[in-house]
């Protein structure tokens, strides 16, 4: 927060907060009575001689808090002659009223002699603790007013960024005509319908390209529907490279868990762009298995010659997709050696998130 904004925090005392305060110079109150009451004075001398004081100690204390201290972020300067003008009429005040209010034991006679110098002593300490207190309140507010309008910044900030995505999301969308493409591709494979292996490619891609623009990326799908999106992925890729190896499984419960699109599918294309799948003694391992939650594991050897630079934002983007909708209630490993890279992806089912929550 720079100066400018510091300036413009204003702070009040709230209804609420009133009935604290109250409360509070009633307890100075009664402590400032119940003093004259224990060395003899009558209640009602303590009450009328006691409560001017608690007056000025109360008009100092909230002169303070509301003009003086918000000066220390504008002009210091200004700070301290407002502190000197409210220090020598408080001690003016202090002395006129130590001058004009009797002793109980001199009430007949008027006030004694009383020096001057001796009020200003005693009239220090008090006007130390009230400025003390006017400060710890300011500050105490003033953090917690700040910390609000921080987070409410932070919140504002966070839903521009979210409506620049979903700006630019639906921009991409806009250049992506799924109509024409799929009217497209079902022409293609016409043409090709008598090549098994084009033909089949052009169906993977369309079904692929279908699930991506069905599944919306916030809203959970059948875990199912995932993996078949996976076995399209995986088989469109061993058709564009025909060495390529992927051992790939799945088992459990696949079809009463839910998942979000397009999760598990990053790892798998991390795995091909940079694994050596080219060995069938060492091909990809994905092994994936459902019970009360999803286990999902890749190992495989890492390419000496990297066919594509690496630049871990699709890696990134996952990690954030995952720690922003699962929070805790998921954990991601990833494990590299010189030769072997793996990855262990654990995520709870959405009855036992449901139940987490909710404890």
């Amino acid at each position: 927060m720079n100066k400018n904004e510091k300036t413009h925090v204003y702070l009040s005392i709230k209804v609420n907060e009133q009935y604290r305060h109250l409360l509070v110079w009633g307890l100075v109150w009664i402590f400032m009575v119940s003093g004259g009451i224990e060395i003899g004075w009558p209640i009602w001398f303590s009450i009328w001689t006691q409560s001017p004081y608690v007056i000025l100690m109360g008009i100092t204390f909230y002169f303070t808090f509301f003009k003086v201290c918000p000066l220390l972020h504008i002009n210091r300067t200004i700070l301290i002659l407002n502190h000197l003008l409210i220090g020598i009429l408080f001690i003016v005040i202090y002395i006129l009223l130590n001058h004009t209010i009797p002793e109980y034991e001199t009430l007949e006679e008027g006030r004694g002699d009383y020096l001057i110098s001796w009020d200003i002593i005693d009239s220090l300490p008090l006007l130390s603790i009230v400025w003390i207190f006017a400060y710890g309140l300011y500050y105490s507010k003033r953090g917690i007013t700040l910390a609000h309008i921080n987070n409410r910044k932070a919140l504002q900030l966070a839903e521009k960024q979210k409506q620049l995505v979903r700006q630019e999301l639906q921009f991409y969308k806009s250049q992506f005509n799924a109509h024409l493409t799929f009217n497209t591709l079902s022409h293609i494979y016409a043409q090709v319908i008598d090549q098994e292996e084009a033909a089949q490619s052009v169906l993977l891609l369309s079904d692929i390209l279908r699930y991506n623009t069905a599944a919306k990326a916030d809203c959970p799908v059948n875990l199912d529907a995932e993996i078949i999106y996976l076995q399209n992925f995986i088989r469109i890729h061993q058709i564009i490279y025909p060495q390529l190896h992927i051992r790939f499984s799945s088992e459990g419960n696949t079809h009463r868990f839910e998942i979000l699109p397009r999760i598990l599918v990053s790892f798998v294309e991390n795995a091909i762009k940079h694994g050596t799948g080219n060995d069938p003694d060492y091909p990809i391992s994905i092994t994936l298995r459902v019970d009360e939650r999803l286990e999902f594991k890749i190992i495989n050897r890492i390419s000496r010659t990297a066919k594509v630079k690496s630049t871990r934002l699709g890696l990134d983007i996952t990690r954030q997709t995952l720690n922003s909708f699962y929070g805790p209630l998921h954990s991601l490993e990833i494990k590299q050696t010189d030769d072997m890279y793996q990855v262990h992806l654990i995520i709870i089912s959405s009855s036992e998130k449901k139940l987490a929550l909710a404890g």
